[in-house]
């Protein structure tokens, strides 16, 4: 058997696992009432400007986007 040609690392895997638990927890409950009026809630797109950005890799970026 031919290994996996892509390993997640411990942080990417605690990335996927927390937005799946953002989607389903805080996105899901919203959906409906988003998808109503047309627009994003806005406690889902603010970000804290103390966080200056998400500090993320191109694998663990397409991981909470996925």
């Amino acid at each position: 058997a031919r290994p996996a040609s892509t390993l997640l690392s411990a942080d990417e895997e605690t990335i996927r696992g927390a937005a799946e638990t953002f989607a389903t927890e805080i996105l899901a409950p919203k959906v409906q009432d988003m998808d109503r009026d047309s627009k994003m809630s806005p406690e889902i797109v603010q970000v804290p400007e103390d966080l200056g950005g998400v500090g993320m890799g191109f694998t663990a970026s397409c991981l909470a986007i996925e």
